[in-house]
């Protein structure tokens, strides 16, 4: 019995196999560490101002910005036209419940989807609202920014 354990660890294949496994539980491990350590730190229902919207907000070639009398200038890159609907303009923004941000056009027709805000690292950002918060997309986000029109 001793000889038929002995012959097992040293054989090739086994060596391969914990091996192969051992990595594929590393992997695991890094993955759900940066699942979880990206989302750590995020506030989906932060209480905010309107203060805390005015402003210019970024995301790649994305720009959106919110002034005080409520009006909304916003350019799309490639990343959003296709979500968004168009490509640039202007509307009036308002906030839409306790968490999103709601944009339309003169005669109050929607023209963008509702935006969410979020908190990160006590920083308030945007994502587009999604039904189920399980489906944001947290690799989009508008983050606020200094570019000046």
């Amino acid at each position: 019995m001793k000889n038929i354990i002995a012959s097992i660890f040293k054989s090739k294949f086994l060596s391969i196999r914990l091996i192969a496994g051992a990595l594929a539980v590393g992997f695991l491990g890094l993955f759900v560490f940066a699942v979880v350590s990206n989302q750590i730190g995020i506030d989906l229902n932060p209480s905010f101002s309107d203060s805390d919207i005015v402003g210019n907000w970024k995301d790649g070639d994305s720009y959106i910005q919110f002034k005080q009398d409520r009006t909304v200038h916003f350019t799309f890159g490639e990343r959003y036209r296709g979500r968004m609907g168009v490509v640039s303009g202007n509307g009036k923004w308002h906030k839409q419940g306790d968490f999103n941000i709601h944009i339309t056009d003169a005669n109050l027709t929607k023209i963008l989807p509702e935006l969410r805000v979020i908190k990160k690292k006590d920083e308030y950002r945007l994502i587009m609202e999604a039904d189920d918060p399980d489906l944001y997309d947290y690799r989009s986000i508008f983050k606020r920014s200094s570019f000046v029109e």
